[in-house]
């Protein structure tokens, strides 16, 4: 017999916490229990392997490895095609391996290079390729390529190449069914244009897909950027949501100082700045400018969740002493009472990740901290005293912190190429998170110096997730079990 509640007594009952004591424990066999997976190593030698920080999003991850020469079908000299195959894995097993061929200019070498290809996850089950081949003659219209692939079905699908014309990919923003490329033209004249090295107000476009690439839009002018910065972090505020506006983080070099600022773009307005960042190491010009190039992640860290703006940015307090200033905004750019200085404890820092908790309950921060500056470190103890490579996660209040709550081990990354990267993610409800550590080697970065040596190149990368469990306050399980049940109640 189906039973129908009044309105009336669900508003009752969903604001009752009595009801969520009661049925909290009649769930939580339900909820997955804190695990750690194996560490996962991946090597394709002789192979071209396509992977980078944008590759993975929470414990997923998309990856392509293609062949190192073409293959001629039939012996035609005139056409010639890269086999390549797409992966996708996740924290439950789920695994897609698609083969595809891709088929190849005659203007270009044909081969697609580790640095020259981007992998995105898109959505569940699909992965978006934005290739630019840098062996196609610079007076070419058309270098830039982008498909999409169906992970159900193995489906391939290509960009017509008269809409990505004069066109150059600098960033994508991926919703759940659709995707936004960010993009500068090559054209000059165009209202995407800009001078090779302008510093100051470039102009940014967007170009809208479809997931078939069949249903296109633009390219639009969308912001001015007032710091070039091509490695911009650009990011909705609500996930598949782009009417709810975009955080934009963007930092550069200048004479010394790294400039980070961190702005909102509304939906159709002007970028509001929430803050600018300065940090001065004692380093020289040069060496500082592969600092920005190379670590960005070093120096900023974002959340989104929870309806906040979080952003932990190391600056220079005074001379030699550089903190990180850990702040919260609401959506509207308002600042929230979560605004506080932490001094920097390690000597040898290196990535950082941050997570937004529910209601009034601050931040969780993730550290790395490197045993000496190689990180190559294996032995024991963190703090800077030389030895082992750590993860330090400490919660963040309105004005003070719980230091190093929870502390894992940081796996190696130390080759030439070599970067590393983390996401701190909550699974289920609140007080169930993860981190997802990741090595791979950032073959972009070596593209930006004009190295274009890969045979030295591993051809691999390392993934791992661990999880863990962080009690809050009964406030936090509260919102957290009154949207599921207003929503069980009223399906």
């Amino acid at each position: 017999m189906l039973i129908h509640f009044k309105p009336e007594l669900i508003s009752i009952i969903l604001s009752s916490w009595t009801f969520y004591k009661i049925l909290y424990p009649l769930i939580l066999p339900y909820i997955p229990e804190p695990t750690t997976t194996s560490l996962v190593r991946y090597s394709y030698p002789g192979r071209n392997l396509i992977f980078d920080r944008y590759s993975y999003h929470e414990d997923r991850r998309v990856f392509v490895v293609c062949d190192e020469e073409p293959i001629y079908p039939q012996g035609n000299a005139s056409q010639k095609f890269i086999r390549c195959e797409v992966n996708h894995e996740n924290l439950k097993g789920r695994k897609h391996e698609c083969p595809i061929a891709l088929k190849m200019s005659r203007r270009g070498a044909g081969v697609i290079k580790p640095g020259s290809m981007q992998v995105r996850p898109f959505g569940e089950d699909k992965a978006i390729l934005s290739w630019v081949d840098p062996t196609v003659s610079v007076t070419s219209s058309n270098k830039w390529r982008l498909f999409v692939v169906h992970l159900s079905d193995c489906s391939l699908y290509e960009a017509p190449a008269k809409q990505l014309r004069h066109l150059r990919p600098v960033n994508f923003v991926v919703y759940e069914n659709w995707f936004v490329a960010i993009v500068s033209s090559e054209k000059r004249g165009t209202k995407c244009y800009h001078e090779p090295l302008q510093m100051f107000d470039v102009p940014r476009c967007w170009v809208g897909f479809n997931d078939r690439l069949d249903v296109s839009a633009g390219p639009f002018f969308w912001f001015k950027q007032d710091l070039g910065d091509d490695r911009m972090i650009v990011a909705p505020l609500r996930d598949n949501d782009p009417a709810s506006g975009h955080l934009l983080i963007q930092a550069v070099e200048l004479l010394g100082t790294v400039l980070t600022r961190v702005s909102i773009v509304p939906h159709g307005g002007k970028a509001v700045l929430l803050r600018t960042y300065e940090l001065r190491p004692n380093t020289t010009v040069a060496i500082e400018r592969e600092f920005q190039r190379l670590c960005n992640e070093r120096i900023v860290a974002y959340s989104r969740s929870h309806g906040r703006i979080g952003v932990c940015a190391k600056i220079t307090f005074a001379p030699g002493e550089d903190r990180l200033r850990c702040t919260q905004w609401d959506h509207r750019g308002r600042l929230l009472d979560t605004d506080l200085m932490i001094p920097v404890k390690y000597r040898h820092p290196r990535e950082m990740a941050l997570l937004n908790l529910p209601g009034q309950e601050g931040m969780l921060l993730l550290e790395a901290e490197c045993g000496d500056a190689s990180c190559s470190g294996a032995g024991g103890g963190g703090g800077g005293g030389g030895g082992k490579n750590q993860y330090f996660v400490s919660k963040i209040y309105a004005r003070d912190m719980e230091n190093r709550s929870h502390v894992y081990d940081k796996y190696e990354c130390a080759g030439r190429y070599d970067r590393a990267d983390a996401q701190l993610f909550q699974r289920g409800p609140p007080g169930h998170y993860c981190i997802s550590q990741v090595c791979y080697e950032d073959l972009l970065a070596v593209n930006d110096f004009g190295n274009r040596s890969y045979e030295d190149s591993s051809r691999k990368f390392k993934f791992h997730t661990q999880c863990f469990f962080d009690l809050l306050g009964k406030e936090s399980y509260f919102l957290y079990f009154k949207r599921f049940f207003s929503k069980w109640f009223t399906e």
